[in-house]
């Protein structure tokens, strides 16, 4: 079984080739590495504080949330009812909607707190990485506490 050092020294030695993408077996565990442009040394597995980072770009009506991964959208997760509705108020951290890579379920995360103004994805779409998937009205400093 690969541990976290094992994947952080495969992908050390990745960064330091000309290879664009590589999957990775040992016994029942798998995983893919796919590098965004040959000579970009940045992979599309980004450490959370990272990604967190990357879902959050700003638009002239709020903050654009962006897929975490490249699958299909689904608001809510199989196993749970809800899913949030425009209109929502949602704090940071919250689930938005999920990308569905290989039955793995990836959430979407409110990168900061805000009402959800409108959700660009549909049921089922298929959606890229960084792909815009919905479109927050942040809360104004100090006023988090009426997020919900």
């Amino acid at each position: 079984m690969m541990t976290r050092d094992d994947i952080r020294q495969v992908l050390a030695r990745l960064e330091q080739t000309d290879v664009t993408a590589c999957e990775i077996q040992d016994g029942s565990q798998s995983f893919i590495v796919k590098f965004a442009q040959r000579g970009d040394r940045l992979p599309h597995y980004v450490p959370v504080a990272a990604q967190e980072a990357r879902t959050a770009m700003t638009s002239p009506s709020g903050v654009t949330v962006a897929a975490p991964a490249t699958g299909y959208f689904r608001p809510a997760h199989p196993l749970t009812a809800s899913n949030i509705a425009e209109g929502t108020a949602v704090r940071r951290g919250d689930r938005i909607g999920y990308v569905e890579v290989d039955s793995v379920f990836c959430a979407v995360i409110a990168p900061t707190s805000g009402r959800l103004h409108s959700i660009q994805a549909k049921e089922g779409q298929l959606i890229g990485f960084g792909e815009a998937v919905a479109e927050l009205n942040p809360m104004k400093p100090g006023t988090e506490d009426d997020a919900r």
